[in-house]
């Protein structure tokens, strides 16, 4: 699957999913007009769009699997510039993972949106598919101060040989580090997360100076003396006052190596 903007051979492939989406809508909403079924209404409404580098599509085997695009309107739901994706902007096809496609989807499209300054984010869906609906919730749209979920099932713990060692990490360590303060900060700064605070010009500094502060604690993960994770830990960062006793643990900050990953 590779994924690309909106071309002219795209668009017959779309409107089926647009007018698949709205049938099956119409099942559970008996009282939607029959209009918005006619297939070619839809060619029409997209083919205003071919050509557009905003419309993500994503292709498989020569076919449409989803897209999506948004439409932008300043001073959306507040002072910002938005984008919103209507019903008929966004699809997947029969028999692909909507959560999956739909998140993979949303990554390259907010990416788009936010360096056209639309910084507000809204998808419109049709209330019978709660397939549709879970997967955008899973993305975090609907929450706060989420960035998004996973589901509760075991994590595949991959075949590493090597032994692991876990230890207490000090400031000498810092330095084999910055590779992983510079992945989470990557991490946070792209999209859908869009936390570009986090980048810092001195990691080194930065921690070691946070090291220093009693009860805050790196914990690293080594591989033949590669360090390839840690998790960050205190009893000075609770925000919350119920727990903030200076004896509460708190977990605020971890990053593995991709690879070493579940």
């Amino acid at each position: 699957m590779y994924y690309t903007y909106l071309k002219d051979s795209h668009v017959e492939d779309i409107a089926t999913i647009i007018s698949t989406n709205y049938k099956n809508a119409r099942v559970a909403l008996p009282s939607l007009s029959d209009k918005y079924e006619n297939i070619e209404m839809h060619i029409n409404e997209i083919k205003k769009y071919v050509d557009n580098s905003n419309f993500v599509v994503a292709i498989e085997s020569g076919k449409v699997a989803g897209f999506i695009n948004g439409i932008s309107i300043n001073e959306f739901k507040g002072t910002a510039k938005g984008a919103l994706s209507l019903p008929s902007l966004h699809g997947i096809a029969d028999g692909y993972d909507k959560k999956y496609l739909y998140s993979e989807l949303y990554r390259r499209a907010s990416d788009l949106w936010v360096n056209s300054s639309c910084y507000t984010h809204a998808v419109m869906l049709y209330v019978n598919d709660k397939n549709v609906i879970d997967s955008w919730v899973m993305n975090g749209f609907g929450m706060l101060v989420i960035d998004a979920v996973r589901p509760l099932e075991e994590i595949a713990i991959p075949n590493i040989d090597n032994n692991i060692w876990i230890r207490k990490a000090d400031t000498t360590d810092l330095i084999d580090m910055e590779h992983l303060f510079k992945g989470i900060d990557k991490h946070l700064s792209s999209s859908p997360i869009y936390l570009y605070n986090h980048i810092s010009e001195n990691y080194i500094d930065e921690y070691r100076d946070w090291l220093k502060t009693e009860g805050n604690n790196l914990w690293i993960a080594e591989i033949n003396s590669k360090i390839m994770g840690y998790l960050k830990t205190n009893t000075t960062e609770i925000n919350m006052d119920e727990l903030d006793d200076g004896y509460t643990m708190a977990i605020n900050g971890a990053y593995v190596l991709p690879q070493y990953r579940g």
